[in-house]
């Protein structure tokens, strides 16, 4: 017990600490403070169903890319296992108006409206271009398939300028970051469903030139977005 109150009044007082420093920013700001004694995981899907929650925003202090990101134990324990969007703001982020947002697709899924809507929300809201960027790992011409998903893409965000991008390399993470770099993107999404581009990235890098660092905020979207 002497351990838990010592955690409960570091949290609080750490909370309390955060919460100045956000009203100083945005004096009209609601914000409310919640302190939890439990796993992590545990805790957000407790919260989530007691709370009207349409996004969790989580920080990352050390990671250097988005293998490292989307393999930070707090993010990664919470991909598949929540329906809300996560976004991923590493450490060395600095605040920037969203132009350009990155799509990792590869075109090898059918993009549900479900899944899109939230991207569209946020073409909306910023007015950004999106770029479906696809990696293949060997160069080829697309598909009869994955032709019909651009289309898809075209249809179902048919307000808003979407660019179709496919580059070759060896490691996904690789080409996503030197596409971010070379259009100066402001934000990467990547749509989590089971066996498919989101564990085609988390694989093992067999690339050993994987240099590019990346600093840009990440929106992990779940299929079953809500």
């Amino acid at each position: 017990e002497t351990i838990y109150r010592a955690a409960e009044e570091n949290s609080k007082r750490e909370l309390n600490a955060i919460k100045t420093k956000l009203l100083e920013i945005h004096p009209k700001a609601n914000i409310k403070e919640h302190s939890k004694f439990d796993f992590f995981t545990n805790s957000i899907q407790r919260f989530l169903i007691d709370c009207e929650v349409n996004c969790i925003v989580l920080g990352t202090k050390g990671a250097s890319g988005i293998k490292e990101i989307l393999m930070g134990s707090n993010t990664s324990s919470l991909i598949g296992k929540v329906k809300v969007p996560i976004l991923v703001i590493p450490k060395e982020t600095e605040y920037k108006p969203i132009n350009n947002v990155v799509v990792g697709s590869d075109l090898n899924v059918v993009p549900t409206k479900k899944g899109v809507e939230l991207i569209r929300r946020l073409l909306k809201l910023t007015g950004a271009s999106l770029h479906v960027l696809n990696i293949q790992k060997s160069k080829r011409e697309l598909t009869r398939h994955e032709k019909d998903i651009q289309n898809v893409y075209e249809v179902l965000l048919k307000e808003h300028e979407v660019v179709f991008k496919n580059l070759t390399y060896k490691d996904v993470e690789t080409g996503i970051n030197l596409y971010v770099e070379e259009i100066d993107a402001e934000m990467i999404c990547i749509i989590a469903r089971k066996h498919s581009f989101l564990e085609r990235l988390l694989e093992r890098s067999k690339s050993k030139a994987l240099t590019n660092h990346t600093k840009t905020p990440l929106l992990v979207l779940n299929e079953e977005s809500r």
